[in-house]
């Protein structure tokens, strides 16, 4: 009987760790589109979170989402919480509802979906709530359970799997963005050689919320006032029609 155990127990670590995430194109609740491949291979860490929502779905459902927050700090831009309903048939307000309710609150690096391509079907067994980790450029599963989370290993996923990014393929440079002047004072301009920029917010590099855009831009230079900000630096959310892209700026004076 250990023997049995054992093996299955290699067996399933195994079986996860050589998995292959499968790729979805979709709108999260805000309406920007996300293509998990080339996220992945932007260099994105992705925590997938399927949530019914339920009472039994906060533990492991806040326990990922505050991980997935401490990692804002040492890897800003690079680790992401997908919080999505079971089969896409939950409105999103209710589903962001339930999560802030239960200390979840929207951030950067959180964004909510209800749309049945992203299925939990794609990783084995259903249950609430499921959590898989994706991430490297050969779009690996670094960890998938249901119901209960190790936060230690989930934490050690989210390492693996952004050990396993490439760096030069996490390139800012390469994104078709700019924030210039950079340090700044009083302003930055965001430029786009896809002239498809549609809102942007700064946080600090913590996540928390301090200045948005006003309605929809979609242009290729924006103009952003950041005369407010303290010194010091900075994390700006670009969304445009493609995806969400992020970049580091410095204010000064």
């Amino acid at each position: 009987m250990k023997y049995l155990l054992v093996f299955i127990f290699t067996f399933f670590t195994v079986f996860t760790r050589s998995q292959t995430a499968v790729n979805f194109s979709a709108a999260d609740c805000d309406g920007v589109i996300h293509d998990l491949y080339t996220e992945l291979d932007e260099g994105k860490v992705i925590v997938l979170c399927w949530v019914m929502p339920c009472p039994t779905c906060v533990p492991a459902s806040k326990s990922s989402y505050n991980k997935v927050s401490e990692f804002q700090t040492t890897h800003p831009g690079r680790v992401f919480f997908y919080m999505c309903d079971d089969y896409g048939t939950t409105i999103c307000s209710t589903v962001e509802s339930w999560a802030s309710s239960n200390g979840m609150t929207l951030q950067p690096f959180m964004k909510v979906f209800s749309d049945s391509t992203i299925r939990m079907t794609d990783y084995g067994s259903t249950g609430m709530p499921k959590i898989v980790v994706v991430g490297g450029n050969s779009h690996s599963v670094y960890y998938n359970v249901i119901s209960a989370v190790d936060v230690s290993e989930l934490e050690n996923s989210i390492n693996q799997a952004l050990a396993a990014s490439s760096s030069e393929t996490y390139s800012f440079s390469k994104s078709g963005y700019t924030v210039f002047p950079n340090p700044a004072e009083d302003f930055i301009i965001i430029n786009s050689d896809k002239n498809d920029i549609i809102s942007y917010s700064i946080r600090d590099l913590n996540g928390h919320f301090l200045l948005k855009s006003d309605g929809h831009i979609n242009s290729k230079f924006t103009f952003a006032d950041i005369s407010v900000l303290k010194p010091g630096k900075y994390l700006i959310e670009i969304n445009t029609s493609k995806g969400t892209d992020y970049k580091e700026f410095i204010k000064v004076m």
